[in-house]
């Protein structure tokens, strides 16, 4: 990609071709991509959340991002 896009959607996908630059992604993009900052509280968390909180973990394994880490 010679020229930085503004839309986060190039870094993912461009012309049918799966870039997968997520770095560029957040680095570039002028929304935040896949609006995550008003997302973030939706009711969806409220159950992941909900669930977390029910449990002990040693570890966890967070899947939707784009390196995977190990929390404790």
């Amino acid at each position: 990609m010679d020229k930085f896009s503004n839309d986060y959607h190039d870094y993912v996908f461009k012309n049918g071709k799966f870039l997968g630059n997520f770095e560029g992604m957040y680095r570039h993009s002028t929304d935040v991509p896949w609006h995550q900052d008003k997302t973030s509280y939706s009711v969806f968390s409220d159950i992941d959340l909900a669930i977390l909180r029910q449990y002990r973990y040693n570890s966890i394994c967070e899947v939707g991002c784009v390196r995977f880490r190990v929390l404790h």
